[in-house]
């Protein structure tokens, strides 16, 4: 784990999150700091249903959530806030974002890494002001042969679109 945990309400004020952004992050923080996910898959799902019992099961064989938010909301600014919390809370530091189509696949691809956007994800958070996120897309996987360079001290963002050859 890293030595400057970022708070989720550190988080909120950084990227200044509205209501729903954070009442998710809230959500994600309370599961990863009350499950054992070395438990088996069901015994974590009756754990979250407890909790929260719109939830159901996990789509695939493995712990998945989803939030659902309205369109405008702001879901980029959330996976941004989701990231800088596994990794400054959890070390985490390889995210994988499947885009539905190429338009959001383009859209995410400068959101993540343009610094000079003014839709760049990350642009109050000083973690990542010195070792900004490596940002693999398809292409890039290409061509460097799925080998992709290690980015010690920061994290890894892979965006793929699964339409995209």
């Amino acid at each position: 784990m890293l030595s400057k945990m970022y708070s989720i309400q550190a988080i909120n004020n950084h990227m200044s999150l509205r209501l729903p952004q954070y009442q998710s992050l809230e959500i994600l923080h309370e599961l990863m700091n009350s499950l054992d996910f070395q438990q088996s898959d069901e015994e974590i799902e009756k754990q979250i249903h407890a909790k929260y019992p719109i939830f159901r099961e996990f789509e695939r064989n493995f712990p998945s959530l989803t939030f659902a938010l309205a369109t405008g909301v702001g879901k980029t600014m959330l996976m941004g806030a989701f990231i800088t919390y596994l990794f400054t809370n959890q070390g985490i530091k390889n995210f994988f974002i499947v885009a539905p189509n190429l338009t959001v696949y383009n859209k995410l691809i400068k959101d993540f890494s343009d610094f000079n956007h003014k839709k760049y994800v990350f642009k109050r958070l000083n973690i990542f002001a010195q070792k900004p996120p490596m940002v693999i897309t398809g292409d890039d996987y290409k061509r460097l042969g799925g080998l992709i360079p290690a980015n010690e001290g920061s994290i890894t963002i892979n965006i793929f679109n699964i339409g995209k050859n």
